[in-house]
C-alpha cells in the first residue's frame, strides 16, 4: 500500500503534465468530495478520473492526497465551496511552489531532489525527466 505522500506526489505530476500541456485544461476540471452517510465518494470529470484512477482506486486516498496538496500550497482552486455534506472544487491548478518543486527536480537540483523525496516519498536517485520517473515509479500511469 502507497502513502498518501506517494499517491499526492503522483497526482502532482499529472496536473503538472496536464498545466503544461494545455494550460486552461484545468480551469473546468471538477472535484467533488461527497461526505454525506458512512462513506466517502469522490466525483470528477474524466480528464482528471482517467489519471487519478490509475495511480490509486481508493475514494479516501484521492481526498487525503488532494487534501495534502491543497495544504501544502503545491496546488489551489479557482473556486471552491462547500455543498451539503461535502466539498467542491473547480478549477485546481499547480502553484508556483508546486512548479518550482518539479522543474527543480527535473534539472536535478539537489536541494530539490531532497525535498520532493522527503515530501512525496520518492526515490529520486535515478531520475532523468519527470514523465519517465512517475511511469518507473508507478509502473501504471500512461502519460
Amino acid at each position: 500500500m502507497r502513502s498518501v505522500k506517494e499517491i499526492s506526489g503522483a497526482m502532482l505530476l499529472v496536473l503538472y503534465k496536464l498545466q503544461r500541456e494545455n494550460p486552461t485544461s484545468l480551469g473546468t476540471a471538477e472535484i467533488i468530495f461527497d461526505l454525506r452517510g458512512n462513506k466517502l465518494q469522490v466525483r470528477m470529470d474524466k480528464k482528471l478520473k482517467q489519471y487519478f484512477q490509475q495511480i490509486t482506486d481508493s475514494d479516501n486516498d484521492t481526498y487525503n492526497s488532494v487534501k495534502y496538496l491543497l495544504d501544502k500550497g503545491f496546488i489551489a482552486r479557482t473556486k471552491t465551496r462547500g455543498i451539503m455534506g461535502g466539498e467542491f472544487i473547480y478549477g485546481p491548478y499547480v502553484t508556483a511552489l508546486g512548479i518550482d518543486i518539479i522543474e527543480g527536480v527535473d534539472r536535478k537540483e539537489n536541494n530539490t531532489q531532497k525535498e520532493f523525496g522527503v515530501t512525496f516519498n520518492f526515490n529520486l536517485e535515478s531520475l532523468v525527466k519527470i514523465e519517465p520517473t512517475l511511469k518507473a515509479q508507478f509502473g501504471l500511469v500512461n502519460l
